[in-house]
């Protein structure tokens, strides 16, 4: 089907794949057939918000402040066996201290757009080294750290599910969720709602047990291989997950 955008969305890296992503999301039920018209209005809408915020600018150019807001976060990036981008994040310091109204919520949408396109530029580049199709990202968030204040970057959580789901859809292949402490029951129960079903899906936790941190390394060094996995994960490597830093004012990014 013809869309208005088609002039914008062909001149993407993406192409095609972009339109499947949105198949896929609604490709639901026991039948499993592509609803086209419900992911062409979706296609559609996600197409205005892309063209309106000027994202297609951010594929090789990230907006004015994106350098800080990756200090913010603290990520490291792996490329694992299948060439899919591996993030590991430090949430529990993150969550626990993260001034979520360092930026408006318009810049926040801004920042994550901005990370979700410089995570694809790496599924592209993974596609056209290996040969094959290489689209979705794996996620790790360590949780060691977190407590019962982490309750507040909900807010946050609603911005992120909010941009992926809408507007990158099937972007992730499992979000894995580790180092959880007893009371993350409790913030998961506030969490969890807030998800996406099909994103809540996609989760995997592993507790802070020996057993459960023994299965979390076995499939990283599947995933990834020793070599280039951080020792704490279990691997071979020196390499370490930055910090978060977000202890900053508004003031000091906009």
């Amino acid at each position: 089907k013809k869309s208005k955008y088609s002039k914008e969305m062909f001149g993407h890296p993406d192409g095609d794949d972009w339109l499947l992503r949105f198949l896929r999301a609604e490709c639901k039920g026991k039948k499993r057939k592509f609803q086209v018209q419900k992911s062409f209005n979706r296609f559609e809408k996600t197409m205005a918000w892309r063209v309106e915020n000027k994202v297609l600018d951010y594929v090789d150019k990230p907006a004015k402040g994106f350098d800080e807001f990756l200090a913010v976060c603290g990520e490291l990036v792996i490329v694992d066996k299948e060439g899919r981008p591996t993030i590991f994040t430090r949430a529990g310091p993150l969550s626990t201290s993260l001034n979520t109204k360092l930026y408006t919520n318009e810049v926040w949408e801004k920042m994550i757009a901005c990370l979700s396109e410089t995570r694809m530029k790496i599924c592209r580049e993974s596609t056209k080294r290996l040969g094959h199709e290489v689209s979705a990202a794996v996620v790790v968030y360590d949780l060691k750290g977190c407590g019962v204040s982490s309750r507040k970057i909900l807010p946050f959580v609603k911005i992120v599910n909010k941009i992926a789901s809408t507007h990158y859809p099937e972007f992730v292949d499992q979000i894995i969720l580790c180092n959880a402490p007893s009371v993350f029951s409790f913030l998961w129960g506030l969490a969890s709602p807030i998800l996406d079903p099909v994103t809540r899906e996609k989760v995997k936790i592993f507790s802070y047990s020996k057993k459960e941190t023994e299965k979390l390394h076995q499939q990283l060094i599947k995933n990834i291989g020793a070599e280039n996995l951080p020792k704490e994960f279990g691997g071979q490597s020196d390499i370490q997950i930055p910090e978060p830093n977000p202890g900053k004012k508004k003031s000091d990014y906009y």
